[in-house]
């Protein structure tokens, strides 16, 4: 058995200057093919540690690559998904696509 890819629904927000982001759900691919999602309250209950910390806290770190497939309902190609997460850091959010169209 082989994980493919590793699907992470997310919340992210705003608190001051911080960027805090909590998973809402997570789908493992073995094979290609998706198990069942894992809610929020069951990622809370995993001891699965990756380099001394829980997942949920390797998740929250973001200290991997990882690529933006969708904001909100709106699709995100694989070719911007770099600027959308550029303009998610560093812009102001009412201005992400304004980023993205003018980089």
């Amino acid at each position: 058995m082989k994980v493919n890819k590793i699907e992470v629904n997310e919340l992210w927000k705003r608190v001051g200057e911080e960027l805090l982001y909590d998973p809402l759900g997570l789908v493992i691919y073995i094979n290609d093919s998706p198990l069942t999602e894992i809610p929020y309250k069951d990622l809370l209950k995993l001891e699965v540690m990756i380099n001394d910390k829980l997942l949920i806290d390797n998740i929250r770190e973001k200290n991997f690559n990882y690529i933006i497939r969708k904001i909100n309902q709106q699709e995100i190609t694989r070719s911007q998904s770099y600027l959308y997460q550029k303009a998610l850091l560093q812009s102001p959010w009412h201005k992400v696509s304004y980023f993205v169209e003018n980089y």
